[in-house]
């Protein structure tokens, strides 16, 4: 959505920083190695689908396989600058909060578990639940999708900023979990599925108004692919192999969306001026804003943001 490098529309007064990947919350970084051992590839369990999964697909693998997943990195990631358009456009911004208290997130993967498939990696940390997360230090609600359905305008310039700064949009497996928990893909970016894991996996989604997808990815591999249609609902990314394992992805066919932080934030840049429907939802689907599927309506107005302030969110929802 933003301001690429040596365009003269880009104007560093109206920029806004948009966060290229959400925190992923309680996650450790991995303990120094002293001795690698050996970690057995698991079997594919599932088959690979038969038929083309969508306009293109490239698959990569490392030659070599790591006792533990890569390391995390220190380093934060590159943010995009994304020009919002100035006076000419405005913002939707507001904070989610869990209505009395964070929940207790089930726990799907108990650490030290041995009993689960490729215990080494998969149960090197607790796997939970990531639809019932709080921030560490805030009753903030992360990983919820904040988006426009049917907007009412455009933004070109935000739209082909976007496609130029980051026209990849990465979801890792790392320690069996897919990171981040929900994601945003504009048609026209590629979707690039990658694994950190020394195990196999399988990638697997079956969208509304694309096609299924399912692929083995093999120890440290990746894969892209390109959606050519938006989605009405977010998609869920699976794996046979390990199958507590769950992501979310929202296709959409414009800018104006973003996730949640881990304090329950969301800001959504460069939105055409009028009245718009906004759609505030768990990474699987479920609502939360009013209007439900056809959209809670905000007027927004040029030159201005459009606070809807703290929502609280009732985690009877989920159940």
């Amino acid at each position: 959505m933003s301001g690429c490098g040596g365009d003269p529309a880009f104007n560093p007064t109206t920029a806004v920083v948009i966060r290229d990947t959400k925190p992923t919350l309680g996650t450790p970084s991995a303990p120094a190695v002293t001795q690698a051992q050996p970690v057995a590839a698991a079997s594919p369990s599932p088959a690979a689908d038969s038929e083309p999964s969508n306009t293109e697909t490239t698959t990569t693998a490392a030659a070599t396989q790591t006792a533990e997943p890569a390391a995390e990195t220190a380093a934060p990631a590159a943010e995009v600058k994304l020009d919002a358009g100035g006076d000419a456009f405005g913002t939707i911004k507001g904070r989610l909060v869990w209505k009395g208290g964070p929940p207790t997130p089930p726990v799907l993967v108990r650490q030290g578990d041995g009993s689960v498939k490729d215990a080494a990696v998969c149960s090197y940390k607790e796997l939970i639940d990531r639809r019932f997360e709080s921030g560490s230090s805030s009753n903030g609600v992360p990983h919820v999708f904040a988006y426009l359905t049917r907007p009412q305008g455009s933004n070109p310039v935000l739209m082909q900023q976007l496609l130029a700064q980051k026209p990849v949009v990465t979801i890792d497996q790392k320690y069996c979990e897919y990171i981040p928990f929900s994601a945003v893909y504009v048609v026209g970016q590629e979707l690039e599925l990658k694994s950190s894991d020394p195990v196999n996996h399988n990638v697997r989604y079956a969208p509304l108004a694309n096609r299924a997808f399912n692929q083995i990815l093999p120890p440290n591999g990746s894969t892209k692919v390109k959606l050519t249609s938006p989605e009405r609902r977010p998609t869920e990314l699976k794996c046979d192999i390990h199958p507590w394992m769950s992501g979310w992805f929202m296709a959409l066919d414009h800018p104006f969306a973003d996730v949640s932080d881990e304090n329950g934030e969301f800001e959504i840049v460069g939105v055409p001026p009028g009245t718009q429907s906004l759609i505030i939802s768990f990474p699987n689907g479920v609502f939360i804003n009013e209007g439900r599927a056809t959209g809670q309506k905000v007027v927004v107005k040029a030159g201005e943001v459009t606070d809807l302030g703290t929502i609280e969110v009732d985690p009877g929802l989920l159940k």
